[in-house]
């Protein structure tokens, strides 16, 4: 598989990776957001200046993606300059940047320090990022069920145009397969937006999947053979990555060609050719109607913001919407929310796109996210799994008992990890084997390609995973001190280092309090050598909250498989949660 550092020069595997937790906690007492409120909805300095609003104003702070921050503060400049008024003050919204990596750290109940104001809305820049937000339990708290995008755009490939004219000519439109040569041999290269942070990297993944396993793609696509090989021949063209396209051009743009595809949304190469009118690009229709980007519009359910707040978010949001914004969306080389081109033209603009599908369903986004992440990044995995006896229930509508589907699932991880990553599987109850120990290595921690007594480690891990077996009671705290400890000790420099445990109970056993737990976590931590532990929440008993303190005072990450059916996305995300 090919190899790339971040900076998209050639070197190690770190350069796709999700940022999902980081910082630490910091407690925002309600005073602090009450005062928040204040300032934002009270008199400015401005309002004298603005007969329109002697009411005063409340301001809507909305964080966006980087790609949207220019044309979304100028409609905001616009709506701001209508007077529209909530409880007779006029609604400012202030529109600010809000990367990737800083939203994970806000968009959620108790922001963590390090990204910014919390948002009233986030823009991030697809459903598709927002689907990856929805699996994070914390995350999920503050998120609304359903959103609407306010604006779209396609995924396409820049190109110069007498090279699209080619392959125009040579019937190559529409075959991303053929152009990338994803069935072997010689290819081009590839510079794509990062699929660990963008949605349009994402669409390229599910679309380089769909052409590879020549299927629609579905959750269970990414645990085939195929879909695999695909993904690792992608990867292997993918020589330069950016955190957003217009930053993608700006690297690669002059190179684009034949032999170097550069795979952006539509309006970035249309924004592209505004500042390089003597050698502009083409777009080329190779991935049918997929969006790259739909900027969902999306209120935060954060205890700082206020029913004010929150109704002159709801009034800018359909303003986004009315049919006179949609339609000066061409201004920016977007398309409608729903799809449509309007009458949107222009150099770098592909005809040959009508309307745009609906964003794809979130069980693939996620799934496509998860085994790509898992694919490109360096990582040493420590799985905890509770053997309790509760973990021996049927799961209704399935013939398998709760350990069952979830020792299956670890076990259909381990094509994802490359011979050099780093994986063990170690248990808990509270006794076992007949022993009172609470905590049993099974597999120690140890390069994947490496052999031992117990010969593949490949094979070593598929029959430990087949012979986890229900015991007894849940000694959770004690289990993951020791599996702390044991991933600390087993420490791979270089990767990513995690303790993935998953438990469907609460802990009544333990030789150690939660309080004694979460201390001895935090004074155990290396700032140097960091391992992080994620916690799954697996079926309706497991403890949420003392999971999510868990993983919080690591600096790692909490899901929830309430149903234990959806295990098989869930555990693979879980894996693939954190990036350093």
């Amino acid at each position: 598989m090919g190899r790339h550092a971040q900076n998209g020069q050639p070197g190690g595997r770190g350069h796709l990776r999700i940022a999902v937790i980081v910082g630490a906690v910091c407690i925002v007492a309600g005073g602090t957001a009450a005062a928040v409120t204040a300032s934002r909805s009270g008199h400015s300095a401005a309002d004298s200046a603005a007969p329109e609003c002697k009411g005063g104003t409340v301001q809507v702070a909305v964080r966006a993606d980087p790609s949207a921050t220019s044309w979304l503060s100028k409609l905001a400049d616009r709506y701001v300059g209508e007077h529209h008024r909530v409880d007779g003050r006029c609604v400012v919204p202030k529109v600010t940047a809000l990367p990737f990596a800083s939203a994970a750290t806000v968009v959620r109940p108790t922001p963590y320090p390090g990204g910014g104001a919390a948002p009233d809305v986030w823009v991030p820049d697809s459903t598709s990022i927002l689907d990856l937000f929805r699996t994070q339990t914390d995350a999920a708290q503050v998120l609304p069920m359903t959103t609407k995008p306010i604006a779209t755009s396609p995924l396409v490939l820049a190109a110069p145009e007498q090279t699209v004219t080619q392959w125009q000519h040579d019937g190559a439109d529409g075959d991303l397969g053929a152009l990338l040569d994803l069935d072997g041999g010689d290819s081009s290269r590839l510079s794509v937006p990062d699929p660990a942070s963008t949605g349009t990297g994402i669409a390229a993944v599910l679309a380089a999947t769909a052409k590879t396993t020549h299927a629609a793609v579905d959750a269970s696509t990414f645990s085939t053979a195929a879909a695999r090989l695909g993904l690792i021949r992608l990867g292997s063209r993918t020589t330069t990555v950016a955190n957003d396209g217009p930053s993608l051009l700006s690297k690669v743009g002059a190179s684009a060609s034949a032999d170097h595809l550069v795979a952006v949304a539509e309006h970035d190469v249309w924004q592209y050719n505004k500042t390089h009118r003597a050698h502009p690009l083409d777009s080329f229709n190779a991935f049918g109607a997929a969006p790259a980007e739909d900027y969902p519009y999306v209120p935060i359910n954060g205890s700082w913001v206020s029913d004010r707040i929150r109704a002159a978010s709801a009034d800018f949001g359909s303003w986004l919407t009315s049919s006179a914004t949609q339609n000066s969306l061409t201004e920016f080389g977007l398309r409608q929310a729903d799809g449509s081109a309007g009458s949107l033209s222009g150099p770098g603009i592909d005809g040959a796109h009508g309307r745009l599908d609906p964003a794809p369903p979130a069980e693939p986004v996620v799934a496509a996210h998860s085994a790509w992440t898992l694919l490109t990044t360096h990582r040493s995995v420590l799985s905890l799994i509770d053997v309790s006896a509760s973990m021996s229930s049927v799961v209704p509508g399935t013939t398998q008992s709760k350990l069952e589907l979830a020792r299956n699932t670890a076990s259909d991880a381990l094509q994802y990890f490359t011979d050099d990553d780093q994986i063990g599987l170690s248990e808990f109850s509270t006794t076992l084997d007949g022993t009172p120990d609470s905590y049993k290595s099974l597999v120690p921690l140890a390069a994947v390609g490496k052999s031992g007594s117990t010969g593949d480690r490949r094979a070593a891990l598929t029959t430990a995973y087949q012979h986890l077996q229900p015991q007894h009671g849940t000694a959770l705290y004690d289990a993951v001190l020791s599996a702390y400890a044991d991933a600390q000790a087993h420490y791979l420099l270089g990767a990513v280092n995690v303790v993935v445990v998953l438990t469907d109970g609460d802990d009544a056993n333990s030789s150690i309090s939660l309080a004694t737990l979460l201390s001895e976590l935090k004074k155990r931590q290396n700032a140097a050598q960091p391992v992080h532990v994620v916690t799954i929440a697996y079926g309706a008993d497991a403890n949420d909250p003392v999971l999510r303190q868990i993983a919080a005072a690591t600096g790692g990450a909490s899901f929830s498989a309430k149903d234990p059916r959806s295990i098989g996305t869930v555990f693979i995300s879980a894996l693939a949660a954190v990036d350093h």
